[in-house]
Parts: structure tokens; C-alpha cells; sequence
């Protein structure tokens, strides 16, 4: 098969092997990684980010929606 030829001929990649991948660096992800850690400080916990910097998007969107951050955050 065509596929098994392609793959036989891709080069050996590293790997890192985690308990936990927490995606996104947001006040969220960074929460729940903590949380995990505190919980059981054994296990092994990665958070992974496609922005430049931790918490970047959250950023971003603040300047897109200035009209409805009001409305998520409003005290109920």
C-alpha cells in the first residue's frame, strides 16, 4: 500500500509522553493545570499555547468584542 511505503520513509520524530495536556494558556488552562498539580503533584502536566505568549488571545479578543465583554462580565 502506498500509505505503509510513506510512512516507512518519514524520519523518527521525538516524543514526550504527558499524564495531562491542558490546551491553552488562558486563565482556564492555566487554572486547571495548577489545580491538577495541587491535586496530584505525581502526575505530569503539559500546557500547550499557539499564541506567542501566555494568555495572548484573551487579549485579542477584548479588542474584538469590546461591546459584548459588558454583557460576560456583568456580576448576576
Amino acid at each position: 500500500m502506498a500509505w505503509e511505503k510513506f510512512m516507512t520513509e518519514l524520519p523518527a520524530r521525538e516524543a514526550m509522553e504527558f499524564d495531562v495536556v491542558v490546551v491553552g494558556a488562558g486563565p482556564a488552562g492555566l487554572a486547571a493545570a495548577i489545580r491538577l498539580k495541587q491535586v496530584n503533584p505525581g502526575i505530569s502536566v503539559v500546557v500547550v499555547e499557539k499564541g506567542s505568549e501566555v494568555g495572548a488571545h484573551i487579549l485579542s479578543w477584548w479588542r474584538r468584542a469590546p461591546k459584548s465583554a459588558p454583557t460576560f462580565c456583568r456580576a448576576r
